[in-house]
C-alpha cells in the first residue's frame, strides 16, 4: 500500500471490485462506483470514493480492511449514506494538506 493514496490511484479502478473484511471471517464484495473530482485549494486537496455493496449489509461507520487485486490491502474509513434499488452506498473521503 502506498504511504499516501492519490485520486488517480483509485480512478483507474473505478467499476472494479474491492473486498471488505468485516472483522469476522465474513467478506463482502464492494464495487467502486465513483471517484469524485479532486478539489484543490492552496491549503489542501480532497476527493471521495463511493462504493456500492449489498443492500442487506448494515455496516457501522468505521475503519475497514479493504483488499484489491492491484492496490493490495489497506484500511479505509467508510460511512454508509444511502440505500437504493442497486444496493448500499458507502463513502470514503480523503483530505490532504498541500
Amino acid at each position: 500500500m502506498p504511504a499516501e493514496f492519490k485520486r488517480d490511484d483509485f480512478a483507474k479502478h473505478e467499476n472494479t471490485e474491492f473486498v471488505l473484511e468485516q472483522g469476522t471471517e465474513e467478506e463482502t464484495v464492494l464495487r467502486l462506483t465513483e471517484v469524485t473530482e479532486e478539489q484543490i485549494t492552496p491549503q489542501h486537496s480532497q476527493f471521495s470514493l463511493v462504493f456500492e455493496g449489498p443492500a442487506e449489509m448494515l455496516p457501522e461507520p468505521r475503519i475497514y480492511r479493504i483488499t484489491h487485486p492491484e492496490l493490495g490491502e489497506f484500511d479505509l474509513f467508510l460511512s454508509p449514506f444511502a440505500v437504493n434499488e442497486t444496493g448500499l452506498k458507502l463513502e470514503a473521503s480523503f483530505s490532504m494538506l498541500t
